[in-house]
């Protein structure tokens, strides 16, 4: 069957992993599904048209389902229908008049300087290098929203104090620059002229870079 040939592909040669295989197939037998209950006449894949694939967004907005979501399962039926496409299972892709649903942009939320140091000011952290290093990351994840990838990845050279911005790379290698409050700027300045170990900023005792678990137990520690 195409489908089980798809999913064999997308396991042996793109090599995605369980999780996406499993999303995968959840959302071409949603399709499948939708198309033999809606359209029980049409039973050979030539014959499912844009205007099927249509009426299964349109049946998935009007329950309310998120365009993230939608937008996902019409990412798959594109990359389904490419397949089938280039390996001679179709003739025309019906897939060329589908537009996905607009999805609203969500805007960072940060949270105020004040309130970051009242909520760091309840915590006991270690006494020097270790503990200040902990201070910050938690101060840095709360005010600033960055992620894991991107914080353990930050060089001093990235870090523009005069601009108060960082600069991190973030998903698929883009260029983001994070802005920085006053406080969070005095805080990282006198962390690296006391600490400065590496070209990272965020190190262990012997001066390499942190890795992800790393961060993840010190959030988990002092998140409690």
């Amino acid at each position: 069957m195409p489908k089980n040939k798809f999913l064999q592909y997308l396991t042996s040669e793109k090599r995605f992993s369980n999780h996406t295989i499993k999303s995968y197939t959840t959302d071409l037998t949603q399709f499948n599904t939708y198309i033999e209950t809606e359209f029980d006449s049409c039973t050979e894949l030539e014959e499912i048209n844009y205007q099927m694939i249509r009426s299964w967004v349109a049946s998935m907005l009007e329950r309310k389902i998120s365009p993230r979501s939608i937008n996902r399962k019409i990412s798959t039926l594109k990359s389904y229908f490419k397949f089938l496409l280039r390996n001679g299972f179709l003739a025309e892709n019906p897939m060329l008049k589908i537009v996905s649903p607009k999805v609203k942009k969500r805007l960072p939320v940060f949270i105020d300087q004040a309130q970051i140091e009242e909520l760091l000011n309840e915590v006991e952290f270690e006494t020097g290098f270790v503990g200040e290093r902990d201070k910050l990351i938690i101060e840095l994840f709360y005010v600033t929203g960055i992620r894991l990838s991107e914080l353990i990845n930050i060089q001093i050279s990235d870090i523009n104090c005069d601009e108060k911005i960082i600069k991190v790379l973030g998903k698929r290698n883009k260029e983001r620059l994070i802005p920085l409050s006053f406080n969070m700027v005095t805080d990282l300045s006198n962390f690296i002229d006391k600490y400065a170990l590496n070209t990272y900023l965020f190190t262990n005792l012997d001066g390499k870079k942190l890795y992800a678990k790393l961060v993840y137990r010190v959030v988990k520690k002092y998140n409690k």
